[in-house]
């Protein structure tokens, strides 16, 4: 199960070697390898723009528009899905942000970097519970 389809602007067929973006220092299959890597980063790690910016050396804006573009595109497809469906999704990322932190904790020696990674765990938990019955 994924969050969200691998889906962007342009399809695969219309990425060909040569094509380029007019106006931009990108190719249409650098942009959506950006785009792409821009949305893994962000969805299931949650990284800010400014943070994926710096990680992929690329400009904050070009970032923000990916992201911008991205819930447009989670919008359309998600028009349909009931309240409830979206809801067990968003429990689905923070379940395997948590799967993803657990297994981190076991590799780790440092015991300030656990601690770290512990309030993580126990910050999802919190969220996860606040979904479950959000009078607590």
């Amino acid at each position: 199960m994924r969050l969200c389809s691998n889906k962007v602007t342009m399809s695969e067929a219309e990425v060909k070697p040569g094509n380029k973006k007019n106006g931009g220092p990108y190719t249409i299959s650098e942009r959506i390898l950006r785009q792409k890597e821009v949305f893994r980063l962000h969805l299931e790690y949650g990284f800010s723009a400014i943070k994926i910016a710096e990680k992929l050396n690329v400009n904050r804006n070009t970032v923000n528009d990916d992201i911008r573009q991205l819930y447009d595109q989670l919008k359309k497809e998600w028009s349909g899905f009931s309240r409830g469906t979206l809801c067990m999704k968003q429990m689905y990322r923070y379940d395997s942000q948590r799967v993803r932190l657990l297994e981190a904790l076991q590799k780790l020696d440092n015991i300030k970097d656990k601690v770290a990674i512990e309030k993580l765990i126990f910050e999802i938990d919190n969220k996860i519970t606040k979904f479950a019955d959000p009078k607590i």
